[in-house]
């Protein structure tokens, strides 16, 4: 059993990254989505933005600080920060404000800091 175990827990690993980050996520009201923050997921709130009304709030996590490495997976809409690329796609069912469609999910790494790499060049000059 023991065995088993491991190799549920290595298949894990493998499929959803080795490289957990530390994510500040946090919910918005439609609208634009702010730089270095990505689109993981939807949900439906009562009144949350237009009082009386239903809105879909937009779950977003902030990219800026987490370490190259990370990974993240977002909804097909969301953009690609500079210096993230995608490393995976999964097809599911339904999931970003798309209940009963099947809708591609994508994974991205962070491969390189972008602000670090401008201030480096910019000393350089």
């Amino acid at each position: 059993m023991k065995k088993f175990s491991f190799v549920i827990m290595l298949s894990c690993f493998v499929m959803f990254g080795g490289v957990t980050a530390k994510t500040e996520a946090k919910e918005i009201c439609p609208g634009p989505i702010p730089q270095d923050w990505v689109l993981v997921n939807t949900r439906t709130c009562a009144g949350c933005c237009t009082p009386g009304r239903l809105s879909t709030m937009l779950v977003v996590e902030n990219t800026r600080k987490m370490e190259i490495g990370s990974t993240v997976r977002i909804c097909p809409e969301s953009e690609i920060p500079e210096g993230w690329a995608i490393i995976r796609t999964l097809q599911q069912a339904g999931g970003c404000g798309k209940a009963g469609q099947l809708i591609v999910m994508r994974t991205i790494e962070k491969l390189s800091d972008y602000r670090e790499e401008h201030k480096r060049k910019e000393r350089e000059r």
